[in-house]
């Protein structure tokens, strides 16, 4: 009888823990509503339809392919990005789809749409990236976690997202940190720019003067060269 309950306590918190993952990670992949309705349609065509009812059946089939490698796509890129940065929620996701599919392919949407923006973030900016996938890894831990104690309340899962949570926090204060040297750097160069233009303020408005009228008079001379060239063609002609 003891090992009968525990049996089912597991299955129980199996249960609720799949289910509050599935509320982690929203953000829908396809629009299901959608291809129930170009089901519904290719299950009413018949073959006496006309042609032009053949070809709209023909392009719902197509769509829905499209649809289907796209989300296949989606799934693999997404499975690609989870291995590489939390390999441990890919067994959660695995329960996902055998449970609850429309779940798992709102979580694949969300995983797939943040593997995009990290690829496109590490070619702009390499730094950014590294600190950016940081903390997506700690957020997606620190989820993780809170759902379990969430479906199994203890002091031990708690204290684990509080140090998950503080090592998050260093993380940011840290980016912060960088930022603000990075801004006092800047704002040191644009003093030393300023303190110049105040010590060679008549020596600068001499050269940059000096500098559009000569512009201004080389391009009338040119404009007159092109000018007296056109009219000694005419003449030959």
């Amino acid at each position: 009888m003891v090992v009968m309950q525990r049996k089912n306590h597991g299955l129980n918190f199996a249960r609720k823990f799949v289910l509050g993952l599935a509320f982690v990670l929203p953000g829908p992949l396809v629009n299901h509503a959608q291809q129930e309705s170009i089901q519904s349609t290719e299950a009413t065509s018949t073959g006496s339809e006309q042609d032009g009812k053949r070809q709209v059946r023909d392009s719902q089939v197509r769509t829905r392919s499209d649809a289907m490698q796209e989300q296949r796509a989606n799934e693999n890129m997404a499975l690609q990005f989870l291995r590489q940065n939390h390999p441990e929620l890919e067994q959660y996701l695995n329960e996902l789809r055998r449970k609850y599919p429309i779940q798992f392919h709102r979580a694949i949407s969300e995983i797939a749409r943040n593997a995009e923006r990290f690829d496109e973030l590490q070619q702009r900016n390499p730094r950014l990236y590294e600190f950016s996938i940081d903390q997506w890894k700690l957020e997606s831990r620190i989820k993780l976690l809170a759902v379990q104690y969430a479906v199994q309340p203890s002091d031990e899962q708690l204290q684990r997202v509080k140090e998950l949570v503080h090592q998050q926090l260093l993380q940011q204060q840290q980016r912060i940190s960088e930022e603000k040297k990075r801004l006092e750097a800047r704002l040191e160069r644009i003093n030393e720019q300023l303190n110049d233009f105040d010590s060679r303020q008549d020596e600068i408005i001499e050269d940059r003067a000096k500098n559009v009228t000569q512009r201004a008079v080389n391009q009338l001379k040119q404009s007159r060269i092109r000018k007296e060239k056109s009219k000694t063609d005419q003449v030959k002609d």
